[in-house]
């Protein structure tokens, strides 16, 4: 589980998770706040949970890959993805890898990820599951509540630390699709996701999201999307064509309803360029 400044809340995502797996380990990113520190400290006296402290934000990618290096040390056949604002229900982990062991070519599958309910809607990834299977075949899903099998980090590689934050999850799936590998979805795994300061809008007959997102974070998701889009376009055109699609109406949702509008488009031009020119760094 990746944390920064974690409210209270981080509390109950951990607790929830005890006893599901043999150890959570937060790898907290440079956490500043001091309410946040303290908060971690009491998680980290419980036997099971492990804190490790990056002294600056290293970004999601980073993060993930110390706890996955962790897990191989270890030993473990599967590690679990979460974000800190994440609720995984009772048996979530067992009935993710109960539904794994249905899917006729489960051999092949390195991720299996559950279904999300955001702001109170239930969401999947499957392009349509009529039947209900219990396991069914995805493109690309997001990181929290996967697990991931740890064999797949040795054939594919780790996340991509230079992506920071932003389509990290997506690269490493259709990285590990090019590969001839599956990622399967849980159709009986509901996770609680937050998706943060969002709000909707309507415009019309329209319901549209507002994500609130920093111009930092705006940096990150278009550079991050183009240099996505340049490496596997070859190999999932559609995916990013209507990924890429979907961000054409960003700006016109900042100038709209967000703050620092001027900032936050500035920063979605200077990652388009960024992701253009093959640029790592802000």
């Amino acid at each position: 589980m990746v944390s920064y400044n974690p409210t209270s809340e981080i509390g109950c995502n951990v607790s929830a998770l005890i006893g599901q797996v043999a150890e959570v380990m937060i790898v907290d990113n440079g956490s500043s706040d001091i309410n946040s520190l303290e908060i971690l400290a009491e998680l980290a006296k419980q036997e099971t949970v492990r804190v490790q402290y990056n002294p600056a934000n290293e970004g999601i990618a980073t993060a993930l890959n110390q706890g996955i290096r962790y897990a191989i040390s270890q030993g473990y056949e599967w590690v679990a993805t979460f974000d800190q604002d994440s609720l995984a229900p009772i048996n979530f982990v067992e009935t993710m890898l109960t539904d794994y062991q249905s899917f006729a070519k489960k051999d092949l599958v390195s991720i299996v990820s559950p279904r999300y309910q955001m702001n109170g809607e239930i969401k999947s990834f499957a392009a349509k599951n009529i039947n209900k299977q219990e396991c069914v075949e995805i493109h690309t899903t997001i990181t929290s509540g996967n697990l991931v099998k740890v064999s797949v980090f040795e054939e594919v590689g780790f996340f991509d630390d230079s992506f920071f934050i932003d389509y990290v999850d997506h690269e490493f799936c259709l990285r590990v699709r090019s590969k001839g590998l599956l990622i399967a979805e849980s159709y009986n795994s509901v996770l609680s996701h937050n998706l943060g300061d969002s709000n909707k809008h309507k415009i019309f007959s329209m319901e549209l999201v507002t994500t609130n997102h920093s111009p930092i974070r705006r940096y990150y998701k278009y550079r991050n999307l183009v240099k996505t889009f340049k490496k596997y376009y070859w190999f999932e055109p559609l995916i990013l064509t209507l990924q890429f699609r979907s961000l054409l109406v960003e700006p016109i949702k900042i100038l709209l309803w967000e703050k620092e509008k001027s900032t936050k488009i500035l920063s979605i031009y200077k990652g388009l360029w960024d992701g253009i020119v093959q640029k790592n760094s802000t």
